[in-house]
């Protein structure tokens, strides 16, 4: 074990790598509490700066996210293999892992098909480079927005695979090589042991022997003999950034042009010729795993044991965490549901007012309109009333006009009896002297009188009549107004 000091130490693990077996030997080279326990970026998300802050060593799919969230640079190491071998594997672990999210996709493709399908390219195309280039996206901008289930799911990982798809080849490739020349230590997955020496002569460790390198995961064989050609070609263009960072790394020569002109594209002799070496490459590759494999089948059986006790804990360390968070998480968002529900109860009880209130204000829209019916009924019997004593007045008028016209007669009748009354008075002076002219004179005013009495009596009733008739008008229009 050695004890931190200084800047911490960090293995950028790339997928289908052979990081397991890096991640095994670092940590004989570190206590557990020095080792970080996030290995993905949802785990790394879940820890602030403070909590990194007490780690020395990092192994992780963190790409170059690390430094960004730990507030500190890190002597930073990395481990590349042959892109199309990484690809097969990649697809093998996809086709095993349920909890993957393009497991459900994955599984039931050939790895024909895997290559083929556009909604795998953020799983092949310069997968290596994208990890080792500065990140399209901040941490923080592919977390927007994820819950809690989402993070469980990887979402967040799957994210950051997609968002660096945007970074153009050239500066993908300037972006990957500067990190790579960066880098403390590079190696490749194909000579795992040169990797690991240089490392310990690097951080001052024991240079480990051949067989002491652990081999974890190391089941899968390289082999292209089944693959179609046209599936290899399409992986060495989707991967030509990836090879040539490679061939860089494992030859310490100036890569390849990424882009070759049209004048230096192979004839179809030489693309054959391409597949067959990339065969032969892969069959290679498959062959060393098999003699790692059966080399160290004895010799590692306890360290493997110790060492899946070791990963067993660690994964429990992590899955406790992991379920301390999603409990934190869950709590947060049960708090938030009860907010939810108390809202949601106070919007039921406002919409339950608003509907008594609708309900009242219905009520009375409806009496409205009743009341409004019945008073346009009572204003039309009104206006018919109306309608009538206007009627009666035009006769009373007409009424009076003959009253009057009546009257007049009646005092011209009365001025002439008057006239003939003061004749007869004159008359009766006269007939004082004449006996006989007397008595007739008496006889002519006494009928005279009981004329004038007549007239005035008829003048009396008639006019008594016509009072009568204005005052039932007046009182029938009286209480029909009073009534309305």
């Amino acid at each position: 074990m050695i004890e931190r000091s200084g800047q911490c130490l960090y293995f950028l693990h790339i997928p289908k790598t052979a990081g397991s077996s890096v991640r095994k030997w670092l940590a004989e080279k570190f206590s557990p509490e020095q080792a970080c326990p996030a290995w993905s970026l949802e785990d790394l998300w879940a820890l602030n700066s403070d909590r990194l802050a007490q780690y020395a060593l990092f192994v992780g799919h963190f790409g170059q996210h690390l430094g960004g969230r730990l507030g500190a640079a890190a002597h930073e190491i990395t481990i590349l293999r042959d892109p199309i071998s990484r690809t097969l594997s990649h697809w093998r672990q996809i086709n095993r892992a349920a909890y993957d999210p393009d497991h459900a996709r994955v599984r039931e493709q050939s790895f024909d098909a895997f290559v083929a399908d556009d909604r795998n390219r953020y799983l092949i195309e310069n997968f290596q480079a994208r990890y080792l280039a500065p990140p399209a996206q901040s941490l923080e901008a592919l977390a927007a927005g994820l819950a809690a289930p989402e993070f469980a799911t990887f979402q967040l990982s799957k994210r950051f695979h997609q968002a660096s798809l945007t970074l153009a080849p050239d500066d993908l490739f300037r972006g990957a090589g500067s990190a790579l020349d960066a880098m403390e230590v590079a190696g490749t997955a194909e000579d795992l042991h040169g990797f690991l020496s240089e490392c310990a002569t690097r951080f001052g460790w024991p240079l480990p022997a051949a067989e002491d390198v652990p081999w974890v995961n190391a089941t899968e064989i390289a082999d292209a003999s089944e693959i179609a050609a046209s599936t290899l070609r399409r992986l060495e263009a989707l991967t030509e950034v990836d090879r040539a960072l490679y061939d860089r790394v494992r030859t310490r020569a100036v890569p390849r042009p990424i882009a070759p002109s049209t004048q230096d594209r192979p004839e179809a002799g030489d693309d054959r010729l391409g597949v067959l070496d990339t065969r032969l490459r892969l069959a290679l590759e498959g062959i060393r795993g098999l003699q790692h494999r059966l080399h160290h089948a004895n010799v590692h059986h306890n360290d493997e044991v110790r060492w899946l006790q070791n990963e067993v804990a660690h994964l429990r360390q992590l899955d406790a965490q992991r379920a301390d968070w999603i409990a934190a998480e869950t709590k947060s968002n049960q708090a938030q549901l009860d907010a939810a529900h108390i809202d949601r109860e106070q919007h039921r009880q406002h919409a339950r007012w608003v509907e008594a209130e609708l309900k009242f204000i219905r009520e009375q829209l409806d009496h409205a309109h009743a009341d409004r019916a019945q008073g346009k009924e009572r204003t039309q019997w009104i206006e018919a009333e109306l309608k009538v004593m206007r009627e009666q007045l035009d006769h009373a008028h007409a009424d009076r006009a003959q009253s009057k016209e009546r009257a007049q007669w009646i005092e011209a009748e009365l001025k002439l009896m008057r006239e003939q009354l003061d004749f007869a008075h004159a008359d009766r002076e006269r007939a004082s002297q004449h006996g006989a002219a007397l008595r007739q004179m008496h006889d002519q005013l006494s009928r005279l009188s009981d004329r004038v009495e007549r007239l005035q009596a008829e003048c009396t009733a008639i006019r008594t009549e016509q009072s009568r008739r204005w005052s039932e008008r007046i009182w029938r229009a009286v209480r029909g107004r009073a009534a309305g």
